[in-house]
């Protein structure tokens, strides 16, 4: 970083303002450092120890609790965060309603779908989609978390599907 610094005021003081810019931007960006980095989803509810032993089965993961009001279940790829509605004040009086989501599909890139159908068959309450191949090459399931929230594993199976998910965690 100190030397990017030295870099950049070197570059700052003999070249104009412009090229300087986007000699900077060039750099953060081979360097892996981006304007906005996608951290998380989180979902809010009103049953935070519910939720979060549906996603450790869901996910196959152990939940992080740094709160009671608060979880994060960390994987390679992403993070899922769920917060307590007892947090929401935090954001802004009113800013998220828990168990009220009719927009937004979580969605879990998986090995293998139709074995992990077999696996939480006995586990999920409610189905939306069994095993079904989408137009677009991904086969999938749907289903509904404890709150409601749509679910969606799913697996390349297409030429094309599998093209544009190779080189993704």
């Amino acid at each position: 970083m100190i030397q990017f610094l030295n870099e950049f005021g070197f570059y700052w003081k003999v070249y104009n303002k412009i090229k300087c810019i986007w000699y900077c931007c060039i750099h953060l960006l081979l360097e892996g450092w981006y304007l906005v980095n996608f951290a998380s989803v989180r979902i809010i509810t009103d049953d935070v120890d519910r939720l979060v032993k549906f996603y450790e089965k869901v996910m196959g993961l152990s939940a992080e609790r740094p709160a009671p009001v608060f979880a994060e279940l960390v994987a390679p790829s992403c993070t899922l965060a769920i917060g307590h509605s007892q947090t929401v004040p935090l954001f802004g009086e009113g800013s998220a309603v828990a168990a009220d989501n009719h927009s937004v599909i979580i969605e879990f890139l998986v090995h293998d779908v139709d074995a992990e159908y077999e696996r939480l068959k006995p586990f999920i309450e409610e189905w939306v989609k069994e095993p079904t191949t989408m137009p677009w090459g991904n086969r999938a399931i749907l289903f509904r978390d404890p709150d409601g929230n749509l679910v969606n594993l799913f697996s390349p199976v297409t030429e094309e599907a599998i093209k544009r998910f190779t080189g993704r965690a």
